[in-house]
């Protein structure tokens, strides 16, 4: 992660960010288990959960599907990590500590991000093209130290390179969220952007309240539908008011069907976004024929 993909980038040593905490319990609760410490693995579970701040009603909501999750008032930010830690929970009560074992690896790959050997040349790549792109639709940085302020002015330099972004995604890099106020400045004007992802950074929900604040102002962030916000700093929960401001560009956004390339959890989040916009669109259609055919309703109720 420390690593630097361009030539003109410095390196600097990797700090410790809030998801190096939680895969760090996690390792310790998958040791516990397997020298089985038992009690000890259940103490850190109940540690990692109040840094996650899952509650009951976090446990509940995780079994939902994304579709009714969009249509809660409040919006579940990590589902996945609340529903695996309800399973890790679950397996430690029954004490299948095989089974807490397996859903401990998936909760550290689910969280963790590494630079190897086997993917080092690929995100390096993947950095550099983005960091020198011009004219492009969509740029991804992953894992550049934004403590390095050098790195950073690369970041708002290819930004401004890029007036035409709809997607911009930058996730592991240690971006705090006076960084991301300043990056969400560059971006409100973007006409088409429509997905701004900031996954395993440091933001707090200070991040959240500007945001919502931007898009308070319908000419910031126009057709903005999503901000991916997961493996931060305590960030939980997007509040009812910011939500009201996403779904009132929902509508405007899915009249244009040029969307980029997702990969398997981002698709699917868009696809959620498409069927509440579609399932607002008949709820109101069928309300217009009825308010049209008074008749029709009355059979109906009768």
């Amino acid at each position: 992660m420390g690593q630097v993909c361009c030539c003109t980038i410095e390196t600097v040593e990797i700090p410790f960010y809030p998801f190096h905490e939680r895969v760090h319990i996690l390792r310790k609760i998958e040791d516990n288990l397997e020298r089985g410490y038992h009690d000890d693995a259940k103490y850190l579970v109940t540690q990692l959960c109040k840094n996650l701040q899952v509650t009951r009603e976090t446990k509940l909501i995780s079994n939902l599907g994304l579709v009714d999750l969009l249509q809660l008032p409040d919006f579940l930010v990590d589902r996945q990590a609340h529903d695996f830690l309800r399973r890790l929970q679950e397996a430690l009560s029954d004490k299948n500590i095989r089974h807490a074992v397996h859903v401990c690896k998936h909760l550290i790959s689910y969280f963790n991000f590494k630079i190897t050997k086997d993917n080092e040349h690929d995100i390096d790549r993947v950095n550099r093209k983005s960091l020198a792109s011009k004219n492009r639709h969509e740029v991804r940085i992953t894992g550049v130290n934004l403590a390095y302020e050098k790195n950073f002015k690369l970041i708002k330099a290819m930004i401004s390179r890029n007036p035409k972004l709809r997607k911009i995604t930058i996730s592991f890099c240690g971006l705090t969220t006076n960084q991301a106020y300043q990056l969400l400045v560059l971006l409100s004007k973007e006409k088409h952007l429509y997905y701004i992802g900031f996954r395993g950074n440091e933001l707090t929900n200070r991040f959240v309240n500007i945001l919502q604040t931007l898009l308070e102002d319908s000419k910031n962030f126009p057709v903005l539908c999503w901000v991916e916000l997961k493996n931060n700093n305590r960030i939980n929960w997007l509040p009812e008011d910011l939500m009201i401001l996403l779904r009132k560009r929902w509508r405007k956004r899915f009249r244009d069907s040029k969307f980029c390339k997702h990969d398997k959890e981002d698709a699917s989040m868009m696809a959620a976004i498409e069927a509440v916009v579609l399932l607002n669109e008949r709820i109101k259609r069928h309300a217009l024929e009825q308010k049209d055919n008074p008749e029709q309703q009355q059979q109906t109720t009768c």
